[in-house]
């Protein structure tokens, strides 16, 4: 067997050379995200959050008896829930407001569609998290009338 090692070193050398060069494509191309796809993946994180606290709360209230007192584990939690809904709602806004802003200059292209498309996703999907937090509230409600 001969030693090819040096050999392909050199190849690989001479592919990451390659790989270096900018294509007529890549160049046009941002080197980053823009800020409003930052700011949807943050909506989408900070709904995803949002909707696991609201499952601890569920857990929370539902396990809440006459002995078992978690009222201000429960309040903690329905404070935090409602000031983070109300920052997602105006992030929306604003993510609503940016492509509304793009469309008024001239024709929508497929990108401002899209753009449109996935701030409506995360509108709706911030919907069902504040209905089922209004729902879990309710349960609340009722519960502490009952006792």
């Amino acid at each position: 067997m001969c030693d090819r090692t040096v050999e392909f070193e050199n190849l690989v050398k001479q592919s990451s050379d390659r790989a270096k060069l900018p294509d007529r494509k890549l160049r046009n191309e941002p080197k980053t995200r823009s800020d409003f796809y930052e700011a949807t993946a943050e909506i989408g994180g900070g709904i995803q959050t949002a909707s696991q606290m609201l499952s601890q709360l569920t857990k929370l209230v539902r396990r809440q008896g006459l002995f078992d007192d978690s009222s201000h584990d429960i309040d903690g939690m329905v404070f935090n829930i409602k000031e983070q809904l109300t920052d997602l709602n105006s992030k929306c806004d604003n993510a609503q407001t940016y492509v509304d802003s793009k469309k008024g200059y001239g024709k929508v292209n497929q990108a401002v569609n899209h753009n449109g498309t996935v701030v409506n996703q995360l509108k709706s999907d911030l919907m069902l998290a504040t209905k089922d937090f209004k729902s879990v509230l309710e349960f609340r409600s009722n519960k502490m009338k009952e006792q």
